[in-house]
Parts: C-alpha cells; structure tokens; sequence
C-alpha cells in the first residue's frame, strides 16, 4: 500500500450520513436521512429518517464528527441529455440547457454516459449557496454535494437485478432507463411515485431512503461515474474537515506509539536495572579476581604490541621471501646478510622498547659487475609479493674489484 493510500486511510471515516434534499418551492424543504457505518470490508445501513422539515433539526440526528454527502433535488433543477462531439467548456455545456444564460448564476454539473453523450444539470447559484450556507452553519460536516439522481450509479451495480442488460427504477419523480449498468435516460413526472423497496446484497433499503444510502455510498465507494457539484464554501469545508480528521488520526497513533514506547523502556529500565545490581554484586565479589585480570590484560598487550611491531603475529613467509630472493641470483653475486623486518636502532631507547620495521627486507651482499646487480633487481620487482624497492647503498672496492650493495625491498 502507498503512503498516500495509508494517509486517505487515516482520514476517512468510519460513519457517513447520505443525505437528500428535496426542494419543494417557496422555502420548504424535504430531507431524507441514512446513517451508513463500515465494519471491516463491511457496510451496513444504520439508521434511517424521512421527511425531515427543518435543518436545525439535523445537528442532533447526525453522529457528531460524522462527514455528510447530500444530493439535492426537486424545484429549480434541470437536466438535460447532450450529444456531444468535441470538449466543451462549462460556459458552452451551459448554453445547451439554458441559450443565453449567465455561467455565474448557475452551478453546472456533468455526468458521461459515454463517447458520445452527457447528462448536463444545472441548478441556481444562489439557491445552492442559500441551502449550502445553512447547512454549514448548523455544523453539517458536508464533503460533497451532487444534483438529480445520478448518485444512484453508486449502487446500480449491487442491486438485486444488476445483471440485467435493461431495467427501469421508479424513485420519487423520476424514472430511470438503466442499460448495462448505466443510466441510459429518464423521466421527470408530475405525481411521486410509491416508494418501493429495494435489495441491495443482504439489506433491504425503503424507496425514500435509497438516494441517500446512494450518495453516503459514494464515499465509502467512489466510482468513475460519481458526480459533483464544484462549490467553493463544501470544497474548503471538506478539506478543513479531512485535514482535521488526518491530524486526530495521526495524534491518536503518535499517542499510542509513545505509550507502547513508554511502556517498552519501562520495562527494559527495570529489566537492566536488576540486571545492573546482580552484576555489581558479582563484581564486588570478585574485585581481585578483577584487578589481577587487568594486570594481566595489560601484560598481554604489551607483548601483543611487540611481537606485532617485531612482525612475528604477520603471516610467517620468512622462508619463502628468501628462498626467492637467493633463486634467481646470479653466480657473480654473494649474499652476506638478510634482515626481515629489521630493527630500529634507537641508542636512547630501552631494550624493552624496541621497535622494527614491518613488511621491509634489508639484503646486504657483494658483486664484480654491477649489470648482475641490475639484473637481480629487476627480477625481485617482477615478484608479486613485492610492493617496491630501493638500493640504499652501492661502493666499489678497487683493491677487490667488488662492489658492495644493499638493498630495501618492501612486501605486499
């Protein structure tokens, strides 16, 4: 799961209220109320009221924090089925429903059917800001708000005759043609139709409550064919609303993980502290035990460090360096001393504070012509296990026609 996956997680809420409003002409109203509530994969129908009159009313219906999705509908609201062949803005989808109007005194809201075709329904801005506006300020939580019965495409597909290619619902004035689990078209008629039932899964949901369980289960389910009017005041009432939720969600986690964590170093404070005083215990028993173990330990570095610096912890190759070093020699040449891993002379130092130089070679020796020398040389440097060398010294004794040479080869 992504991280903003998580985060919607943690801002959604568990309990909706669907509500739909019915505008009934010279103020009065018509609202009918679901309450759905997740458990799990779950959703269940909560509770359910109609033919609620008065707006105040509702404060005290709806579950306190709860985030409400209304779908309006009734006087001063039309739709219209567009044929469209190219995109068109809001200004021109309005001037196919009402030639000539003004794009500022009308919310426009659009629903695809498919390639070819659109329902356009528009309602009064002002009668919309009206309704809105009291809604929010009786602290109605609203997310969202959509016009007609479009909201019903939330459930088309979980009604008990979903798999038919063709059906007809019958919801309050309207008549829906559904075709392939699409509305297709509808009618508006003068008289309401009977309330009827409908099965949604294993619930069975009463006629005038159906499109209000169809908007709250847009939030729990949005789909590709969800609807929505784009009212600034619900938009930022929304995001104040999902923000408020993400920080007491976030707040609550932050809470519990700092008192698993207290909890967590009690535990380990008390489990080291015992720890702690049994060790001390041990300790005072056995201080001399202690103190001897340090001498000890001091002792042992000691010669640890000198047998180190005298190279005699290294990997012992002190056969194999010479056996190399005297194989390619020429016959003209003598070897008269090898020194691996030479001493520092230190004539101020104590015995016990030698030191030697590791991973050097001294090679002392004699020869009548000094080519053999360079030959040598540059045998030794072709060895792998030789990291570099240099010729400290080279003097020729006329009396003996030999010159004498030392060398420092240093080891890989």
């Amino acid at each position: 799961m992504k991280i903003k996956d998580h985060i919607d997680k943690l801002s959604r809420s568990n309990t909706v209220a669907g509500l739909e409003i019915i505008l009934l002409g010279d103020g009065k109203r018509s609202i009918n109320l679901c309450i759905l509530q997740k458990k799990k994969s779950i959703i269940l129908k909560k509770e359910t009221i109609h033919d609620i009159e008065d707006i105040k009313k509702l404060k005290d219906l709806i579950p306190a924090d709860a985030p409400v999705v209304i779908n309006v509908n009734g006087q001063g609201i039309m739709h219209k089925k567009v044929a469209l062949s190219e995109n068109y803005n809001d200004k021109e989808l309005l001037q196919k429903v009402l030639p000539n109007a003004n794009a500022k005194d009308f919310y426009l809201q659009q629903m695809d059917i498919n390639l070819g075709s659109t329902f356009i329904s528009v309602v009064r801005r002002d009668a919309m800001d009206e309704l809105t506006d009291e809604l929010l300020a009786n602290k109605i939580h609203i997310v969202s708000c959509s016009i007609g019965p479009f909201c019903l495409m939330n459930i088309v597909s979980l009604m008990e005759n979903s798999n038919e290619s063709d059906q007809s619902i019958e919801i309050g004035k309207y008549s829906l043609q559904i075709k392939n689990s699409n509305i297709e078209s509808f009618k508006i008629s003068e008289t309401t139709n009977a309330p009827v039932p409908f099965k949604i899964g294993d619930e069975e949901i009463e006629g005038n409550s159906i499109v209000a369980y169809s908007a709250g289960i847009g939030y729990f389910v949005p789909t590709q064919t969800s609807v929505k009017l784009n009212i600034a005041s619900i938009t930022g009432n929304a995001l104040e609303f999902t923000e408020k939720r993400l920080f007491h969600s976030i707040g609550l986690v932050l809470l519990v993980l700092f008192l698993i964590t207290l909890l967590g170093n009690y535990f380990l404070f008390n489990h080291y502290f015992i720890k702690r005083t049994q060790l001390e215990a041990i300790v005072n028993s056995q201080k001399s035990a202690i103190e001897k173990y340090d001498t000890l330990k001091t002792m042992l570095e000691e010669k640890r460090d000198f047998l180190s610096k005298a190279g005699i912890l290294s990997q012992p190759k002190t056969s194999f360096y010479a056996d190399q070093l005297v194989k390619d020699i020429p016959s003209e040449m003598v070897l008269s001393e090898m020194n691996i891993n030479p001493r520092v002379i230190n004539v101020n130092a104590d015995d016990k504070d030698m030191t030697f130089t590791s991973g050097v070679i001294k090679v002392y020796g004699a020869c009548r012509n000094s080519l053999n020398l360079e030959e040598w040389i540059s045998s030794i440097k072709k060895k792998d296990w030789v990291k570099g060398l240099s010729v400290l010294n080279y003097n020729h004794d006329r009396e003996t026609n030999l010159g004498h040479f030392s060398i420092e080869i240093a080891i890989k």
